[in-house]
């Protein structure tokens, strides 16, 4: 069920007793877990108005297990395009991506043997599958129907990744 904007004499209310709190997230990131919940749309919508309105230059990262549903509850977003890709199936190489490397480059210097790979949506989406290659994934699993694109993304993106001659 769509959710209406909060009253702006709501959001001004909160402002005006929570104005000194936001200059700790100034040029930061916050992450939020659950935005369909009852809080997460509140959450959503109190740190942009704060945001726009003090000019924090602060990122809002939402995790939610329904992204859909998110827009659709807070329909007046989607226009934004706060969402512009799924992260459960492009990877989003700036968040997880970055500890994804982390915990690749980690684990070879434990144990320069191991295999790693990722299994999923993200292992057919053919973004994600470039951002696999460099940071050198040894396979990508995926379901059936992507295998075709899966294994045309994984040859371009190994090419693209060889060094010139």
């Amino acid at each position: 069920m769509p959710l209406p904007p909060l009253p702006g004499e709501d959001l001004e209310h909160v402002l005006e007793h929570t104005r000194d709190l936001w200059s700790e997230v100034r040029g930061g990131r916050i992450f939020l877990t659950g935005g369909t919940g009852f809080f997460g749309p509140w959450l959503v919508e109190t740190f942009s108005n704060a945001n726009d309105r003090l000019g924090l230059g602060a990122e809002l990262v939402v995790l939610t297990r329904d992204p859909d549903g998110t827009v659709q509850r807070l329909p007046h977003y989607a226009d934004l395009e706060i969402v512009k890709k799924n992260p459960f199936a492009t990877i989003d190489t700036s968040g997880v991506g970055q500890l994804v490397e982390m915990a690749c480059s980690r684990g070879r210097k434990t144990r320069p043997s191991i295999k790693l790979g990722i299994c999923g949506e993200h292992g057919g989406d053919p973004a994600s599958i470039h951002f696999f290659e460099k940071v050198k994934l040894d396979y990508v699993s995926c379901s059936p129907f992507r295998v075709p694109v899966a294994r045309l993304a994984a040859a371009q993106a190994a090419l693209s990744m060889k060094a010139p001659d």
